[in-house]
């Protein structure tokens, strides 16, 4: 097989979550549908090599076979959940596998009510390499990959959280902190790591980030996560403006994660003093340098970066800002740190 082998395959099937399935069986589902790709419900034989060509090198033949038999037996049990706004719809992906033992190859077929995901797809459809998905060393890593490689052209997807978490088949016992530590940030970091001598295609989406959003009420539970990353483009002046792009995004991220360890350490330790002024230390100095967006009387965005941050003995803020554009500086008043807070959130960027 060429490492150019590409799987292609319509968009909706990255909403399905293949819960049974672990990072070896992806492996040989995949290599499948690349070779089942527009050849309708007829069967298919494919030998052993071209399944296992990015399995580790030295597994014998009989480990193969019961490695093929595994996956093979997960996915002709898998049942696929298509939900639209009128119906319900649940089918079985493959309607036959057989495994020639003695001439090491498998006979696949597809099922005709799964068809409709691998045939005629002229757009709204993800493609990808095969040596690049199968290369990656985690579930969680392919799972991600394959979300974002459908939205390689734009570099931004927004997902609800509990459909994320859904598709992700993270485990309902994890908290945040295990999903941050065991899901999302092995898995951007893999993404979006430089290249070296073994891998020199790397990054896969460069700059690749992510930002949760909680909403409101006890809490505040996350409601939605973003991603954002380079996105595919030849144009040079466009690659400049996604570059500064997302160095905005970037900083916004680092000062909120500066917040928040401020919020948690403040609750945690005695009020700090500055000994020159006497004045308490607050947790407003992560705000500076943040960035908001607001209309302006031409109905056009304008975006302001905080240059100062100061609450006066009374409780009310003020704050220095400057136009990127143009490096206007204006002072905005608020009659309260909690009004503050409400008008930041609503147009922070």
């Amino acid at each position: 097989m060429a490492i150019s082998e590409i799987v292609k395959y319509d968009n909706k099937l990255n909403m399905i979550s293949f819960k049974e399935l672990n990072k070896l069986d992806s492996d040989v589902f995949f290599s499948i549908l690349a070779r089942l790709k527009e050849k309708g419900t007829e069967k298919v034989t494919l030998s052993f090599a071209e399944l296992t060509e990015y399995m580790p090198k030295n597994i014998s033949s009989k480990e193969i076979l019961a490695i093929l038999d595994t996956s093979t037996n997960k996915l002709a049990s898998s049942i696929i959940r298509y939900e639209t706004q009128s119906k319900i719809s649940k089918f079985a992906i493959f309607q036959l596998f057989e495994i020639d033992r003695d001439n090491f190859y498998i006979t696949a077929q597809i099922s005709e009510p799964f068809l409709f995901l691998l045939n005629n797809l002229e757009t709204g459809f993800t493609a990808f390499e095969l040596a690049e998905f199968s290369n990656l060393t985690s579930k969680y890593t392919q799972t991600l990959y394959r979300l974002l490689k459908q939205f390689k052209k734009t570099g931004y997807r927004v997902m609800e959280w509990g459909e994320f978490l859904e598709i992700m088949n993270v485990p309902k016992s994890y908290s945040m902190g295990d999903i941050d530590k065991r899901v999302l940030n092995p898995s951007v970091k893999e993404l979006s790591q430089e290249p070296s001598l073994f891998e020199p295609n790397n990054p896969i989406f460069k700059k690749l980030q992510y930002k949760k959003f909680r909403g409101k009420g006890r809490g505040r539970p996350v409601e939605k996560i973003e991603f954002y990353f380079m996105p595919e483009t030849n144009e040079k002046e466009e690659q400049k403006k996604n570059e500064k792009a997302l160095q905005y995004i970037a900083q916004d991220i680092k000062k909120e994660q500066m917040l928040k360890e401020l919020k948690r350490s403040n609750q945690e330790q005695p009020k700090k003093i500055d000994p020159f002024t006497g004045k308490e230390i607050t947790g407003l100095e992560p705000y500076r340098l943040r960035n908001m967006r607001f209309k302006n009387k031409f109905g056009e965005y304008d975006i302001l970066k905080i240059q100062s941050i100061e609450q006066e003995p009374s409780g009310k803020i003020i704050i220095s800002v400057k136009n990127v554009d143009d490096n206007h500086i204006s002072t905005m008043k608020f009659d309260s740190l909690k009004h503050f807070e409400n008008t930041f959130n609503l147009h922070q960027i």
